[in-house]
């Protein structure tokens, strides 16, 4: 049985008829070899040793020279700036295998291809390999189309046949054979995700002005220093521009009447600070924020709200480019239909910087889980007093709680590894 390798003579073209992209390093490599192409090599930083006469005193990071810079044997990258696949590279005449899910072209990149064939022949100008091919899988009857005769398998193409692998051909492959085209996934999370449902309707994308119907819930938590002060007018005009919105801070804290409308006072646990220290609270916000959540979830406050979103008072923001990003967002993950990652039902958090946005599935497990979730240490013997448990040993050890680092633990312990995207 042959490996039949060509690469693409225009860069960013599909691979042909009979020919699949190659989706693992080793038969890359091997399409390196038979192409008498140089497999790229990949660049390790090396550090110096300093001396100080015949003591060696530490190590120098030297900036990007040559001499500091030694090629290692190369493995897959993942790149998602580069197409994905096994890709020579015009400029460099050499190959690289990157396997990372990418949707990028390149004018630089051409895809190599390759065919298993029961005979040594040449494609174009490229030279074939012959090399051992997997086991047949049982396989129906084929059906003629116009890509091709097509069948369903197992999860290994039989002999002589191959994997469709562009989008177009699966839509096509489907029609002919009766079955329902739901759109780009990972090629292995689309099988599991047909054998749980093979029926499985594909959400509808939101459109630009679905997009600007969603209800977003902002707010921000302040201790209310000079700083703050002279930024909440200008935040204020800003978070009015949510469905709704609210400035949480403590019962020190001092609010007008006419504040009332969009502050919130609430209880804050222990902690090693005294209120009127000069950075009270300086990275350990989540002492603020965790109860400003809790009244949240009490109070129900978010009922109805599509996004809540975290925000600080010095972050600039346009409510309604907000919801279109969000949109943008929500439309990738149906596109992609991964497991776990429907933002309808499933907890999800986006996150822009330091900003984060829940989903209301995710609002919600975090209510029910609130007793995991809105415990704080009470160890008056540790840093991190007063700071969420699940802010972990970074609490105890610094006594820092910043909100970017408690939420992206927080999804581990309510929402798993898939609430985030």
């Amino acid at each position: 049985m042959s490996y039949l390798f060509t690469a693409l003579s225009q860069p960013g073209d599909l691979c042909p008829l009979g020919f699949y992209n190659i989706s693992d390093l080793e038969t890359c490599r091997l399409g390196a070899r038979t192409l008498r192409k140089r497999f790229a090599p990949r660049y390790e930083r090396i550090d110096i040793p300093v001396f100080f006469g015949d003591r060696e005193i530490g190590q120098r990071g030297v900036k990007d020279t040559d001499l500091t810079w030694i090629p290692v044997e190369a493995g897959a990258v993942d790149a998602g700036h580069e197409p994905s696949g096994c890709l020579h590279r015009l400029a460099d005449n050499d190959v690289l295998f990157n396997r990372a899910f990418s949707r990028k072209r390149n004018r630089q990149r051409q895809l190599i291809c390759a065919d298993r064939i029961p005979k040594l022949v040449e494609v174009g100008s490229q030279p074939a390999v012959e090399v051992e091919s997997q086991p047949a899988s049982s396989v129906a009857a084929p059906v003629p189309s116009s890509i091709g005769n097509l069948s369903i398998t197992g999860r290994v193409c039989p002999e002589g046949s191959f994997a469709i692998q562009t989008p177009h051909r699966c839509e096509t492959a489907a029609k002919v054979l009766s079955k329902k085209y739901i759109g780009i996934m990972m090629p292995a999370l689309m099988l599991e995700e047909f054998e749980k449902d093979p029926e499985m309707i594909r959400a509808k994308k939101l459109s630009r002005s679905d997009a600007l119907q969603l209800k977003l819930y902002c707010f921000a938590w302040t201790v209310r220093s000079e700083r703050e002060e002279l930024l909440l007018p200008y935040a204020r005009s800003l978070f009015q521009g949510c469905d709704g919105h609210g400035f949480f801070t403590d019962r020190e804290a001092s609010v007008t009447p006419e504040e009332r409308d969009d502050f919130v006072q609430v209880d804050l646990p222990p902690t090693q600070q005294n209120r009127s220290e000069k950075f009270w609270l300086l990275l350990k916000n989540m002492v603020g924020l965790l109860p400003a959540w809790k009244y949240l979830l009490d109070m129900n406050v978010t009922s109805g709200m599509d996004w809540v979103v975290n925000l600080e008072l010095d972050h600039f923001f346009v409510a309604n480019l907000l919801r279109q990003t969000i949109g943008d967002y929500i439309n990738l993950m149906i596109q992609d239909g991964l497991p776990h990652q429907n933002p309808w039902e499933d907890p999800v958090m986006l996150i822009f910087g330091n900003v984060f946005a829940f989903n209301a599935a995710l609002v919600a497990s975090m209510k029910r889980e609130w007793q995991t979730v809105g415990q704080v240490i009470s160890d008056r013997g540790s840093l991190g007093l007063g700071c969420p448990v699940i802010s972990g040993a970074r609490a105890h050890a610094e006594g820092h709680c910043e909100q970017d680092m408690v939420y992206a633990a927080g999804r581990r312990v309510e929402g798993g590894e898939d609430s985030r995207r």
